[in-house]
């Protein structure tokens, strides 16, 4: 890597923006030492930045790949050894118990949770769409902990690097094979299965259907709908990518009756699947649950995240909300660039205004990353375009 690139991305207004959200999250470690998740995180995603700022060549050539494969050893010590006392492990327990007893895990206030050290019971706060693996785990074993948990993880990750593979033919295996083994063991404790999944599959789609070009895709009513409502209803790192998509799709394509067909479709699917649950039963213990601080602790040991933290320590959960929702709108409307990139920038953003630092979703965010600099390295003219020089000088990046 050249001193010329490093040079370059010092410059960069978002190094510096970055430098400065680390020395805001140093101080609200240092206010509230309980957890140094909010120092890993930031600078994890600076990180992010860093890799994404990279040309391509450098991305997939040697060095990087040898660097991320001196990582994997860390990668495996979370997974070797995962606590089976683990909070996620009981919570999904009580769930199926739930379930099993004609419940409604939303409504039966049996759920487990643990705030600090003490067990507190109260409703699933996560959407309904996390629970189908696992509980088809448990239902097929008959047993459940965390390492039945960690199985079903790697299992569907395996999926992952499949679609990975499929949507980067340029690339040689042994190139991919860092990535495989990030994708497979970074943050393979969480619950975070189903989002994943659906993640990488939105990837799949726009980047096969061309929409940074402004193409039409074809058979998008049957796609995009399903993806984006089941997506939707995991975990909430899709709502970025949600808002990212049909904001371009509005505004840049210009495609407005089509966002509209779309964004309806997914309202009634979604809605379809949460009538068992009851919506709003739903909404109120997910997507309020996590806006209102005040709630949040009741049921959960709050960590603080560096806009969360200032809040909440000046009583101002409503004053919170309020903000973030402003915050993230003000951010799609900045990160008018092409839509891989507003995504990257969208998913940045939106982890630093969730209420808690969130490491379980840097995974998906590194593949996104990684994905975007594959597209640049698409959109490249193909090597026989090239003078030989070129030619030479880019496999040898390889």
């Amino acid at each position: 890597m050249s001193t010329k690139i490093i040079g370059s991305i010092i410059r960069q207004k978002g190094t510096t923006i970055f430098l400065c959200l680390g020395l805001i999250a140093f101080l609200v470690f240092f206010l509230d030492p309980t957890s140094p998740t909010v120092l890993y995180t930031t600078f994890a995603l600076f990180g992010f930045y860093l890799i994404y700022k990279l040309p391509p060549h450098v991305i997939f050539g040697r060095k990087l790949r040898w660097l991320l494969l001196i990582f994997v050893p860390l990668l495996l010590v979370p997974v070797l050894l995962a606590d089976p006392e683990y909070e996620a492990v009981y919570t999904y327990q009580s769930v199926f118990n739930s379930l099993e007893e004609g419940n409604n895990p939303y409504t039966s206030g049996t759920i487990y949770h643990r705030v600090d050290d003490s067990v507190v019971l109260g409703n699933f706060n996560y959407p309904p769409m996390t629970i189908p693996f696992y509980w088809l785990a448990y239902l097929s074993l008959g047993a459940w902990n965390i390492g039945l948990m960690i199985l079903v993880n790697l299992l569907v990750r395996v999926l992952v690097c499949i679609v990975f593979m499929k949507m980067t033919p340029k690339l040689r295996h042994h190139q991919r094979l860092p990535f495989y083994l990030f994708f497979l063991l970074l943050g393979a404790t969480y619950p975070l299965t189903m989002t994943f999944l659906i993640v990488s599959l939105i990837m799949y789609y726009l980047m096969r259907n061309d929409l940074l070009r402004g193409k039409s895709a074809m058979n998008k009513y049957l796609y995009l709908p399903v993806l984006f409502s089941l997506g939707l209803l995991t975990k909430f790192f899709v709502v970025p990518i949600f808002f990212a998509y049909f904001y371009h799709y509005f505004l840049n394509l210009r495609k407005t009756g089509d966002a509209i067909k779309q964004i309806v479709l997914i309202g009634i699917m979604s809605s379809l699947i949460l009538l068992p649950f009851g919506i709003m039963n739903v909404i109120d213990n997910t997507l309020l649950f996590n806006l209102n601080l005040g709630q949040r602790t009741v049921y959960t040991t709050f960590y603080p995240n560096i806009v969360s933290g200032p809040f909440s320590w000046l009583d101002a959960e409503l004053a919170y909300a309020l903000f973030a929702i402003l915050a993230f709108g003000f951010f799609l409307y900045i990160f008018d660039k092409d839509l891989v990139t507003k995504i990257v920038y969208m998913c940045i953003a939106f982890m630093l205004l969730i209420p808690t630092p969130e490491p379980q979703y840097l995974v998906i965010l590194f593949y996104i990353v990684i994905v975007g600099k594959y597209m640049e390295l698409a959109r490249q003219r193909p090597l026989a375009s090239l003078p030989s020089s070129k030619v030479q000088q880019t496999l040898s990046h390889r």
